[in-house]
């Protein structure tokens, strides 16, 4: 399965969708990973999760416990919401519809962002982030999503933006 979106790889600077895979084999096994789509590059992104749900994207899997706009508690749902967490990041950036965005970051941003190789790699590696001020380490910011990622629940995620960027 390919993201939706484009990602600049850090490995070989394609700028390219990623390929999501299943680990079949390793320490990885049955975890779900990103890596670059040339297959002679080396890059891989480890989400650490695995899930019972089948699913194409973060929007399309069937489970009876689960509806939009209200509190998840399937934890399968969670880590699809969790492994897709990439594009979701990059849907919630384009949004323009004021009550899809308030409902994604309430509803999946906000209590189940909680990797924080995720996001430093959506930070580096997006080009969607367009007003940004750029940070010693690479990383790209504006200031609504500074805002918002202020109030992610994950104490390792809101310590990273607290202390990673400083707004002037």
């Amino acid at each position: 399965m390919l993201t939706e979106y484009k990602y600049i790889c850090p490995n070989c600077d394609s700028h390219d969708n990623l390929k999501l895979l299943l680990a079949r084999k390793g320490e990885y096994k049955n975890q779900y990973f990103y890596t670059c789509r040339d297959d002679y590059c080396k890059f891989y992104l480890n989400t650490n999760l695995n899930t019972n749900h089948e699913f194409d994207n973060s929007q399309k899997w069937n489970c009876d416990s689960y509806s939009f706009g209200e509190k998840i508690d399937c934890k399968d749902c969670i880590n699809v919401l969790k492994i897709n967490m990439l594009d979701i990041l990059s849907e919630f950036i384009e949004c323009t519809w004021g009550a899809h965005y308030i409902t994604v970051f309430d509803y999946i941003i906000k209590p189940h962002l909680d990797n924080l190789d995720i996001l430093k790699f959506f930070l580096k590696s997006n080009e969607i982030i367009t007003d940004t001020f750029h940070n010693a380490n690479g990383y790209k910011m504006y200031g609504d999503l500074y805002r918002v990622l202020l109030d992610v629940e994950d104490i390792e995620i809101h310590e990273f933006v607290t202390f990673e960027f400083i707004v002037r």
